[in-house]
């Protein structure tokens, strides 16, 4: 399973404990999240996502010709190569949305 699949297996759970605690424990690990420091799941995956996202963004600026930069003005994540501007609305009510489509364009300019 995907990062994003993971993630939207979570989304979609009606509780936490829906979800075996080794697999949240896995899937933070791949970054540097340890499960057991937190007593809110909330906040565990609230910081986990917002992780994903960051290191995302970080992928497709060190594996594409893109440079990430943010539009104050607009709150767009925005990448620029030189001949466009590609910006992806950073949504902090659906951060999950964001990341998605983070991966598409990651899939679409890295891979």
């Amino acid at each position: 399973m995907t990062v994003l699949e993971f993630i939207k297996k979570v989304e979609n759970a009606d509780e936490w404990s829906d979800i075996e605690v080794e697999e949240y424990k896995e899937y933070l690990s791949i970054y540097g999240i340890d499960y057991d420091k937190y007593d809110c799941p909330e906040f565990m995956w609230e910081d986990f996502l917002a992780v994903v996202k960051v290191e995302l963004i970080k992928y497709i600026e060190r594996n594409s010709d893109y440079i990430y930069i943010y539009i104050d003005t607009t709150g767009d994540i925005a990448f620029d190569n030189g001949n466009e501007i590609v910006s992806i609305y950073d949504n902090n009510e659906n951060i999950v949305n964001v990341i998605e489509k983070l991966e598409q364009f990651k899939n679409i300019v890295c891979d």
